[in-house]
């Protein structure tokens, strides 16, 4: 009799974390599922980001927005310009974006004809963050990006920027702590300018392509500071 009890206990037991197991699912499968468009003209309302969402219009980020509130599991936010658009901006406007070390802070999937611009704010506010994820920033096509300016990426688990696009500018960007380049950069026509690029475990700065211009500072990285490959740089 005791043993005929044990044993009923024990499936009980069994089942129940399965049932567990399986609601958990449910839950984290639902929070996916509420990662939806947003920015400041969504059908003519603004409509707060948070961690997931792809951002559809021109928008500036408030400290009231989850994605800023708080820590992303997977990416961030990604940028997709509508097939008509001539760019889509993102001003992060002085707030920070963390992740959990997996994901992309930053995907640029379209960016409109000229393409996308990032900016960590304007004049006065504090310098915007994107840390802490898998890759900072992710931009890979012909003209999916134009401008990232004034912006700190740091303690990415890969790297800090990964950008493979032509005519891309970046200006007064810091990459410094990431887990393999700060920034990767191919591309033609690229222009670098006031970019520092800081303890590293890889390369602090990489330039490839044709046509780039490079005023960078590269300190401290595992590998190599600078690195630039190609014709006519």
């Amino acid at each position: 009799m005791t043993s005929r009890t044990v044993s009923l206990d024990v499936e009980f037991f069994r089942r129940l974390a399965r049932g567990a197991s399986a609601c958990a699912l449910l839950i984290a499968t639902a929070h996916e599922a509420g990662a939806a468009a947003c920015g400041d003209n969504i059908d003519g309302k603004r409509v707060a980001c948070a961690c997931g969402d792809t951002v559809l219009s021109d928008t500036v980020l408030w400290p009231t927005d989850p994605v800023v509130t708080e820590a992303c599991s997977d990416d961030g936010l990604t940028l997709l310009a509508a097939s008509d658009a001539d760019s889509l901006t993102l001003n992060l406007g002085g707030q920070s974006i963390a992740g959990r070390g997996h994901g992309t802070g930053i995907r640029v999937a379209r960016g409109g004809r000229f393409g996308a611009v990032i900016v960590g704010g304007d004049e006065g506010d504090a310098r915007a963050e994107i840390a802490r994820f898998g890759t900072g920033i992710r931009a890979s096509g012909r003209d999916d990006l134009r401008e990232v300016r004034s912006l700190d990426v740091h303690d990415n688990t890969a790297d800090g920027l990964r950008i493979h696009s032509s005519g891309v500018s970046l200006e007064d960007v810091r990459s410094e702590g990431n887990g393999r380049d700060g920034v990767s950069l191919s591309g033609h026509g690229n222009e670098v300018s006031g970019v520092t690029a800081r303890d590293n475990a890889r390369d602090g700065l990489k330039v490839r392509g044709s046509a780039a211009t490079v005023s960078a500072n590269t300190t401290d990285n595992g590998r190599n500071g600078t690195v630039i490959g190609g014709r006519g740089n």
